[in-house]
């Protein structure tokens, strides 16, 4: 949901399985841009819908639908905070979740920011995001996403490390973090 210029397309295109890909957003040009960067793939299908819309969440469903006994996810990243209300958002995605679809949504830190995004509907940090997690149904798993500049190497057995230990090695005092929502 919100595919934008088609990148997570693109990643799940290169595993290379049998799996439909629906990419779905609201601007034509964010479509339009998207179409060019996974080509002429017959498993990707591309639609516009805009996620204020009540019928939209409608047209999804009887997608997901049509999907039944297949392993379904939906992905919802840097999204949400486009929306003027995400009630309806958390709504369908709690019920896709009771079908069995893995759902991952993302917010950004904007309160760590300290900066206003004019295209964000609504700023998120911490504690906001904990209110849009009480949306759900079922409580979803919070993971954080630490930006590092550049490329961050971990060892390979990374299970050793703790988590809070690695990013403290590598950036001491500055933790601003984007959020994942897993359910």
């Amino acid at each position: 949901l919100g595919c934008g210029n088609g990148f997570g397309l693109m990643a799940l295109q290169a595993l290379k399985s049998h799996s439909i890909l629906y990419g779905i957003d609201v601007s034509e040009a964010a479509l339009t841009r998207a179409a060019q960067a996974v080509g002429n793939d017959p498993r990707i299908r591309l639609m516009r819908l805009d996620l204020s819309q009540l019928h939209s969440y409608e047209a999804i469903e009887i997608l997901m639908n049509a999907h039944d006994g297949s392993p379904r996810v939906l992905i919802c990243f840097e999204v949400v905070e486009h929306l003027d209300d995400f009630k309806a958002l958390a709504a369908f995605v709690s019920r896709q979740v009771q079908r069995g679809v893995q759902a991952f949504l993302s917010v950004p830190n904007d309160a760590f920011w300290g900066t206003q995004n004019h295209f964000h509907k609504c700023m998120f940090g911490e504690d906001s995001l904990l209110e849009f997690a009480q949306l759900f149904e079922s409580a979803p798993k919070i993971y954080k996403q630490y930006p590092i500049q550049g490329s961050t190497i971990l060892p390979h057995n990374t299970s050793e490390l703790e988590e809070d230990d690695v990013v403290g090695r590598l950036l001491p005092k500055f933790l601003g973090r984007s959020h994942l929502l897993s359910t």
